[in-house]
């Protein structure tokens, strides 16, 4: 374990990947495979035995658990998976880790979600629908298979079953939108009780249908100047309707940001379980395998190891994990991670939160830096904080490489 301030801290966040899809978008490299009854099974038993495995790994050493404050199933599509497992899983996670009363728990969701009710009983607490957009044209063309009747139904539904958080996904830089199209999608979703906004600009993926549509014509894509149009009316009109933002792709009514999120641009520790999920424990980066069928051998291989007992004993804490170890985070990497990540916010880094991580000074520690971006007016100094302009938030790659 690694002696740096999240390397030492309490792991409280959880990252379940779902890799199911009924169908795969035309934009999205996330790892997913069909939709199937025996892969299905194939993947909750091995979510249940790498939950038994990282237990094992914390009682060792390998890192420090606490009841967990944030649980998110993300995807692929987990609104795919049975009640029945969810229940399951979330029964071995609180009888392991321990759940807190208040956690969050987000569940992601494709439009036409069947029983919303019984998610809430079951204690999921927070529902992001992937809707993009509400224009049925620009569905089609995304590979979208869902309607925007059919998600303003499940946002309503899921108001009526007791959910009073609720969040969506929004993209922007497509092919043939216009800010039209962006302005009938805004004054959409800021009519529903949504309190949670994601909006992403397109980015053309490797080895997408997009790519090989569009990787060479940047003409059919709107200019990076409408592109930026688009993003700040996103922003004005967010803010209008009391939806502020907080980071550079999110925005939240007051209360309602994503407190899981947050851990990853506060450049806490998280565990992830499931195929292509990654792990920050104990100051080492870790990424589990994009295939489910290596990844689910690699749990079985460990599982029957430790379940043995035989080597139990000799192994080091973190050889219960089954996750490739990708990057040892030291104390000088872990300075940057803070600033890097906490850029992302619109709030910016807190001097105070630096010092109290790192116990330097952030202005001195990036002094070199600081000035050079404040000289490009891409970074402004507050009292307690550094952190984007306007125009640093159109630059932010270029602000970012300052600190790599």
């Amino acid at each position: 374990m690694q002696n740096t301030f999240a390397a030492k801290q309490k792991v409280t966040a959880l990252y379940i990947h779902v890799p199911f899809c009924l169908h795969k978008c035309h934009y999205c490299d996330f790892y997913s495979v069909p939709f199937a009854e025996s892969s299905l099974q194939q993947w909750h038993q091995g979510i249940l035995k790498e939950i038994e495995l990282s237990y094992m790994a914390a009682t060792a050493g390998a890192f420090s658990k606490s009841p967990l404050q944030t649980i998110y199933y993300g995807g692929g599509t987990p609104s795919l998976v049975p009640l029945s497992l969810l229940s399951e899983q979330l029964s071995l996670i609180s009888n392991t880790f321990g759940i807190c009363t208040e956690a969050e728990i987000t569940l992601e969701a494709n439009p036409g979600i069947k029983d919303i009710p019984s998610l809430r009983s079951l204690g999921v607490s927070r529902l992001s629908f992937g809707l993009q957009s509400t224009s049925d044209r620009l569905l089609r063309m995304l590979g979208r298979r869902t309607t925007v009747d059919s998600c303003i139904e499940d946002v309503l539904r899921a108001e009526r079953a007791g959910f009073d958080r609720i969040a969506v996904d929004l993209m922007i830089g497509l092919p043939g939108q216009t800010l039209a199209d962006l302005q009938e999608t805004l004054s959409v979703i800021t009519k529903l009780p949504i309190g949670h906004i994601s909006y992403y600009s397109l980015t053309i993926a490797a080895g997408t249908p997009f790519e090989k549509w569009y990787g060479d014509r940047p003409d059919l894509l709107p200019s990076e100047e409408l592109e930026r149009e688009m993003y700040y009316l996103v922003l004005s009109s967010l803010e209008d309707a009391g939806v502020f933002p907080y980071e550079i792709s999110n925005a939240s009514r007051c209360g309602e940001e994503s407190r899981h999120n947050l851990v990853y641009w506060q450049a806490d520790s998280y565990l992830g379980l499931g195929p292509a999920a990654h792990s920050y424990l104990g100051g080492v980066r870790r990424g589990n395998i994009a295939s489910l069928a290596k990844w689910s051998e690699n749990v079985n291989i460990h599982y029957q190891t430790a379940s043995s007992g035989t080597d139990k004993g000799k192994w080091q804490p973190e050889q219960f994990l089954p996750g490739t170890v990708e990057e040892i985070i030291d104390e000088a990497a872990a300075r940057k991670e803070t600033v890097l990540l906490g850029l992302r916010l619109l709030s910016g880094v807190s001097r105070h939160n630096f010092r109290k991580r790192h116990c330097r000074e952030l202005t001195e520690e990036f002094a070199e830096q600081i000035s050079k971006l404040q000289n490009r007016e891409l970074l402004q100094l507050e009292v307690d904080s550094i952190k984007l302009t306007r125009l640093g938030l159109d630059l932010a790659n270029q602000v970012f490489l300052e600190f790599v």
